[in-house]
């Protein structure tokens, strides 16, 4: 495998998906010869790459002479840093398996984080006077940021023919038209470049913990999100929560915090912490999402998530010549912390197997995925004292369960912050979780995962 003749560093916030056409500009190659050539995509494939390139990120690293660590290359590349905020770690991992292992069965495509290009006119301009090219920006393409957070513009979105964005022929791009206000979108645009920027690593529960203490900071009612509906209706900036369809995600999705948009959870956000900064501080986990390991069996370095790693997923090398069977089958062994015993064949991780629960002997019926990314488990594990009491561990370090009865009954807690022990629902505690003692909350960057 021969290294890229020349390399060019990305450009300041400049997009993966510009930054490889770049390598094929300053390696005189055609973009579908580059492709072909160092990404291992086939001619005829070339239109196929995404735009919030993936797997051919890791093709492309690996032909680089003397880069820099690969996740940081990558995160700076990517919109992924913020798009994440609105994941579990689940739905993160499953989408760093795509772009950093190869595409198989057990690793399937999930929702792309870019789905057209936008860019800005001046923006354009003014990289030319600069660098001698333009480049398109990351933070003119995260989920429905329509201006620019430097010159407070619309951005405009390409609508020719696919490969020939960096043409930046102005006859094919169309000046994006919301019907919102445009300095509410400028403000959407400048707290959407504050988070991409930020270098926080966070996921929806932790979120979804930060959003119910600050409500209770703010006098509402942590465990009911309809009360902040009258003062959301006097905002400033209810144009955007409007557009953005918040109040049915109010009052359905922000409880449990699944299947939220960053398009849907950011207009909260700003209602809530009208500073970006005190968001991230808020709901900073102070654990990398996406970590470099160096595999001790091959000595290659790859880059997983640290569930994928505490899951076993192990080295996407290494693990290239095991069966998709036997690798769902050692994955299941770790995840499931050895209670589950697969009974059929790995098929597709979409399509149902079948296994053995060894606790209660209970066999249960789900996919693959469900079991990898959504964490789906026998049910009776929510019937079982022990699994709570590693639940509240887990999750808040300082707090711990002396007796347990019932979900719904009341439960012994013990609070290290103060050395006191105090009696409360369990249900109660886990929807506002603070010491009925000291009236003190779990400790900062605590939540769940």
């Amino acid at each position: 495998m021969n290294n890229l003749p020349n390399y060019a560093a990305p450009y300041p916030d400049e997009l993966a998906y510009s930054w490889v056409s770049h390598q094929a500009e300053v390696n005189g190659l055609p973009l579908t010869s580059f492709y072909t050539a160092y990404l291992g995509v086939g001619y005829k494939r070339a239109s196929s790459i995404h735009l919030d390139v993936r797997e051919e990120f890791t093709r492309l690293y690996k032909r680089l002479y003397d880069p820099e660590e690969m996740d940081k290359l990558y995160l700076k590349t990517s919109t992924f840093p913020y798009e994440s905020i609105s994941m579990t770690t689940g739905q993160q991992t499953h989408y760093i398996n795509n772009v950093f292992r190869p595409a198989d069965g057990l690793n399937r495509p999930t929702r792309a984080l870019i789905n057209e290009i936008k860019i800005c006119p001046d923006c354009i301009k003014e990289d030319h006077r600069k660098y001698g090219r333009a480049y398109i920006h990351r933070s003119h393409n995260l989920s429905d940021v329509h201006a620019c957070c430097m010159h407070h513009r619309p951005l405009s979105v390409y609508k020719g023919k696919k490969m020939h964005e960096m043409d930046f022929d102005m006859n094919d791009y169309e000046e994006l038209k919301t019907g919102i206000p445009l300095k509410d979108e400028c403000a959407y645009a400048d707290y959407s470049h504050v988070l991409l920027t930020s270098g926080m690593s966070t996921d929806a529960p932790h979120v979804g913990t930060a959003i119910k203490r600050r409500m209770g900071d703010l006098g509402y009612d942590p465990n009911a999100m309809s009360p902040i509906l009258p003062d959301v209706h006097k905002w400033e900036h209810k144009a955007l929560w409007d557009a953005h369809n918040c109040e049915p995600c109010v009052k359905s999705k922000y409880r449990k915090m699944r299947n939220v948009s960053m398009s849907e959870l950011q207009p909260l956000l700003m209602f809530l912490w009208p500073n970006p900064d005190s968001f991230v501080s808020a709901a900073n986990k102070h654990e990398a999402v996406i970590r470099q390991y160096t595999c001790l069996d091959c000595g290659k370095a790859y880059c997983a998530t640290p569930q994928s790693q505490r899951d076993g997923w192990g080295c996407p090398y290494c693990k290239r010549t095991v069966s998709e069977t036997e690798r769902f089958r050692q994955i299941v062994q770790q995840a499931g912390n050895g209670e589950y015993d697969l009974l059929t064949d790995f098929e597709a991780a979409n399509k149902k197997v079948k296994m053995r629960h060894q606790p209660c002997g209970r066999i249960i019926e789900t996919t693959p995925e469900l079991f990898l990314f959504r964490g789906v488990r026998c049910s009776c594990r929510k019937q079982d004292p022990t699994y709570w009491y590693t639940k509240l561990d887990f999750q808040y370090p300082d707090f711990h369960l002396r007796d347990y009865k019932g979900y719904y009954d009341e439960a012994m807690i013990h609070h290290d912050g103060c050395g006191q022990d105090f009696l409360c629902r369990y249900r109660n505690f886990r929807q506002s979780p603070y010491c009925r003692k000291c009236g003190r909350r779990p400790s900062t960057g605590q939540a769940a995962e």
